[in-house]
């Protein structure tokens, strides 16, 4: 009995240590199938491409401030070629540039940095003197006109230049109706010059140095005539240029750098009339009655051919 139970006793360990290690194996048996790991491509973003904007270079225009006067303002940026003005003593009239304003007066915010001035126009008037101002509102430049000599205001003190254009300068330039004049000024030796058809002055140092304000505008007040042509540049001409303009074109084009006849404006005071110059007023009337002539010229010829015909038939007879 004995024996029996120690035998019991053994067995019961020994099945557990089976049962434990067929657990064991069991388990190491056993094993997990890892789950497939599906790795997902990278996604590369694109970079927006980034559009550069041009910078754009603003431009700078000087401001004008005008001041209030009563004015009969004229259409802007006319082709005055081959038109003149009459003008009374009574009014008056501006001419200025279309690319500021289109009123007559202005006042510069800066002044701009120029070489000097030259002013050209062609004028009749029976009158002493003709006086015109440039730059009537900023620092004006006065030029009287007569016949024999010109009278130059640089300061509104009334201290003033002459000028006499009594020296031969340009050869065969051709006589014409108009009085050419043209005023040359450097404002940096400072001098100054004028000239007068085919006759020039002499240069004179300036008393009072003067620096244009670049104000392109002429004003013509007090004056009985024609005026036309008139042109400005924002530098001392040279001779050639000058000669130019006396020669109306023929030996060599010209054109105001800040002022031309070609395209400007104006402002009237009183009475003033807008017309064909005198010249082109006589082609047409020359043309007129060049045609009239060759119409009757055309009749006459008619007639004289039926004459001749009529007596040879009476000879034959």
């Amino acid at each position: 009995m004995r024996m029996k139970m120690e035998r019991k006793q053994l067995f019961v360990p020994v099945a557990i240590i089976i049962l434990a290690l067929g657990v064991t194996s069991t388990t190491t048996a056993t094993t997990t199938k890892p789950k497939p790991t599906t790795t997902r491509p990278t996604t590369t973003t694109k970079p927006k491409p980034t559009t550069t904007r041009p910078t754009t270079t603003r431009r700078t225009t000087t401001r004008w401030t005008t001041t209030s006067t009563a004015w009969t303002t004229g259409h802007t940026g006319l082709n005055l070629y081959g038109k003149m003005f009459t003008l009374s003593n009574s009014g008056g009239i501006s001419f200025y540039s279309p690319y500021f304003s289109s009123t007559p007066y202005y006042s510069w915010t800066t002044t701009p940095s120029t070489q000097g001035v030259s002013v050209c126009l062609r004028y009749i008037t029976d009158s002493p003197s003709v006086t015109l101002t440039l730059s009537p509102s900023r620092k004006p430049l006065r030029l009287t006109l007569s016949d024999t000599a010109f009278q130059l205001y640089t300061n509104p003190y009334g201290y003033y230049q002459s000028f006499i254009p009594n020296i031969k300068f340009f050869p065969n330039l051709y006589e014409e109706i108009w009085t050419r004049v043209c005023i040359t000024m450097d404002s940096m030796k400072p001098v100054a010059q004028v000239f007068r058809g085919s006759n020039m002055s002499i240069k004179k140092m300036l008393r009072y140095k003067y620096v244009w304000s670049g104000e392109p505008v002429i004003d013509f007040s007090g004056f009985d005539g024609q005026v036309t042509d008139i042109q400005m540049w924002d530098y001392p001409l040279r001779y050639n240029e000058v000669y130019s303009y006396m020669s109306g074109g023929v030996y060599g084009s010209y054109q105001g750098s800040v002022l031309t006849w070609s395209y400007i404006s104006y402002s009237s005071r009183g009475y003033m009339l807008l017309e064909d110059v005198y010249q082109w007023q006589g082609k047409q009337l020359i043309n007129r009655w060049g045609i009239g002539r060759a119409r009757k010229w055309e009749k006459a010829k008619k007639f004289v051919q039926l004459g001749e015909s009529m007596e040879s038939k009476t000879k034959q007879l």
